[in-house]
């Protein structure tokens, strides 16, 4: 089955999503509230939750396999995850975290620019 064809639940409220943010890893420099990575290095974007159009856009992942459970129950925790790297059959997206990426993003979180429609690096 397509992984965008499989249904999965929805995050329903503020607080749900803000507790799934948690499980991304922060970024040394940089705003933990807003940047994050995901599980491949993946830079993502708080306010970019279910946005495919942005650069930094991510999604809720359930089809992490096998890991942990929600506790008392036999379903996977989710986890986020880049909205590209849910849509390729590799691991890494076209954002993947780099060290030149990273200095890019805490310099353009710095200094207020805006990092959608920016391409950071250019890695499969």
């Amino acid at each position: 089955m397509d992984r965008e064809a499989e249904a999965t639940p929805e995050i329903a409220d503020d607080a749900e999503r803000r507790a799934l943010w948690t499980r991304a890893g922060p970024i040394e420099g940089m705003d933990p509230d807003m940047y994050r990575h995901d599980d491949y290095g993946n830079i993502i974007k708080y306010t970019s939750f279910n946005d495919r159009q942005s650069d930094y856009g991510w999604e809720a992942d359930y089809s992490s396999g096998p890991g942990p459970t929600a506790v008392g129950g036999d379903e996977p925790v989710a986890r986020p995850l880049h909205w590209r790297a849910k849509t390729v059959t590799t691991p890494r997206s076209s954002n993947s975290l780099s060290a030149s990426a990273a200095r890019t993003a805490r310099h353009a979180s710095r200094s207020g620019d805006r990092l959608e429609g920016r391409r950071k690096v250019g890695r499969l």
